[in-house]
């Protein structure tokens, strides 16, 4: 297997259904390249241990956020450090995350 190039390195990924399964997964790939990385799940267990393992496994930047993005009350008024605000086609749009990423 060829080492990652960390060729993302300097920019920032928003990933949805980062807890498991496809979204984990690119999660995984956007982190080995060096992106930093919001990671967004309805889980919090599942993408605050996805965080703390891209963090550990490739030394990026990672700020789990648990938000239903389908919940349009959920992404107009989040718990914690991410704010979002949404566009006019419904889209969940990321306006501000933690000075960390």
């Amino acid at each position: 297997m060829t080492p990652p190039s960390r060729r993302l390195e300097g920019r920032v990924g928003v990933v949805t259904g980062a807890g498991r399964g496809l979204g984990r997964e690119v999660s995984r790939a956007l982190a080995a390249e060096g992106m930093r990385l919001l990671v967004l799940a309805r889980t919090g267990t599942e993408v605050r241990a996805l965080a703390d393992e891209l963090e550990a496994a490739y030394d990026v930047a990672v700020l789990p956020a648990a938000v239903d993005v389908r919940d349009a009350e959920a992404v107009e008024h989040p718990d914690g450090d991410l704010q979002v605000g949404r566009p006019g086609d419904g889209e969940a749009e990321v306006v501000k995350a933690r000075a960390v990423l």
